[in-house]
């Protein structure tokens, strides 16, 4: 029964997946836009924060969460990626964005 438990976990925990994007993620994802901007002004990038409907949500399991957010740009061919973690206390940090064509990419 331990290794069975063992082998679903093994599945589920360290590998992302790809998350529905409901009223509640999309709410969470509403939220990131100041600490984006905050973090490229640290990082000392300047950029445009798109401002059309997300695209694709991906989360990985760890001590939180991890997550991979994709948002395209209404006139280019590229979107931006943002990487962020989800404490268990719900605190959001940013910790990368890339212009990306997958989200796969960041």
């Amino acid at each position: 029964m331990l290794a069975y438990i063992i082998f679903i976990l093994s599945f589920t925990i360290g590998s992302y997946k790809k998350e529905v994007l409901d009223e509640d993620l999309n709410e969470k994802i509403g939220r990131i836009e100041p600490l984006v901007h905050k973090y490229w002004e640290e990082e000392g990038y300047n950029g445009i924060y798109p401002q059309e409907s997300n695209d694709e949500l991906w989360s990985q399991i760890v001590n939180g969460k991890n997550y991979i957010f994709k948002k395209s740009f209404s006139d280019e061919p590229l979107s931006l990626c943002i990487k962020f973690y989800e404490s268990l206390d719900g605190n959001i940090s940013i910790l990368d964005t890339k212009m990306c064509e997958t989200i796969f990419d960041i």
